[in-house]
């Protein structure tokens, strides 16, 4: 079975999946150990038929592990960097489509949001970007990092097979936390052994950012967004953001604000324009926002800034 990201124009149905035992019957599975958390071997899955041209979205998490070899993929900027299996991230809502590949070896991770309501966990899913990254932003693991992942996901499955009590949420959503938080890990390393690639990219987006001011792309678009530079460059927002982040220091966000602050002082410096010229030339729709952050950058107010130059 292979996941991957939708095209739009080329898929006829949407299937969307409630719950995890709706999906795991759609696999051909009945059995399963609970309701809101459960580990499955996809060589022990019945591809489904129906889902041929179609896409499928779901209302839970999904963590998949794919055994290298088993379907190949090319990551968009570079040869793997590590090639002992591959994981991929779903999140409620995503969309994806389903293959049949063969023969395909690996695990299936899923989780619900109502296990991990009222807790820590469920606090801080949004730290975990990963799971909003397309396909060709994939993991691909070290044989250590495979070995981890594996640790952790069979004390997951040793606790599914336990007796249900007090305590198995509980253990369930810790084991789950730190499983994430290795993965984590990983996408850290996998941005820093990609470094090259990676400043290759920042440098990319700054050239994008001066050629926005340059071009008519300005007056399309209006002020500069984070999400157009990653589709220009073919990447998601979040894996976009994180890989800057880490390649640059600082967000794609801030870069984007101090760039068109420092054009802005430009203006105020050398020229007779007023604050509302200067705003709207800079793609602002409103004045008041680009006072708010000029401010918010420099401490000062556009005027304060012009009358101390």
């Amino acid at each position: 079975m292979q996941q991957k990201q939708v095209n739009h124009g080329t898929m006829k149905q949407v299937n969307h999946i409630q719950s995890i035992s709706e999906m795991a019957h759609l696999l051909g599975i009945d059995d399963i150990r609970n309701p809101l958390v459960e580990i499955i071997d996809i060589e022990s899955i019945v591809y489904p038929q129906k889902f041929n041209n179609t896409a499928a979205s779901i209302d839970f998490y999904m963590i998949v592990y794919k055994e290298s070899g088993c379907t190949p993929l090319n990551y968009g900027l570079s040869k793997y960097d590590y090639d002992n299996g591959t994981l991929l991230f779903f999140a409620p809502g995503q969309q994806f489509a389903v293959e049949n590949v063969g023969n395909p070896k690996g695990k299936m991770l899923m989780f619900s949001p109502d296990l991990l309501s009222h807790t820590l966990l469920g606090t801080m899913m949004h730290r975990y970007t990963f799971f909003s990254y397309a396909i060709n932003e994939a993991l691909h693991i070290s044989e250590r990092e495979k070995e981890q992942f594996f640790s952790s996901l069979n004390d997951i499955e040793e606790e599914l097979e336990h007796p249900l009590d007090n305590h198995s949420r509980e253990l369930i959503v810790t084991q789950i936390q730190l499983l994430l938080a290795h993965c984590l890990r990983y996408y850290d390393r996998q941005f820093i052994s990609r470094e090259v690639s990676n400043i290759e990219c920042g440098e990319k987006f700054k050239k994008l950012l001066i050629d926005y001011y340059e071009t008519d792309a300005l007056h399309l678009n209006g002020i500069p967004t984070v999400r157009y530079f990653a589709a220009q460059l073919n990447m998601t927002p979040n894996y976009f953001g994180d890989m800057i982040k880490k390649s640059m220091g600082i967000t794609p966000s801030q870069y984007i604000q101090e760039y068109v602050i420092s054009l802005a002082k430009q203006k105020l410096l050398c020229s007779n324009d007023s604050i509302s010229e200067i705003a709207y030339a800079l793609g602002f729709e409103y004045p008041q926002y680009f006072t708010r952050l000029f401010k918010k950058v420099t401490g000062q107010t556009p005027n304060e800034f012009r009358i101390a130059g």
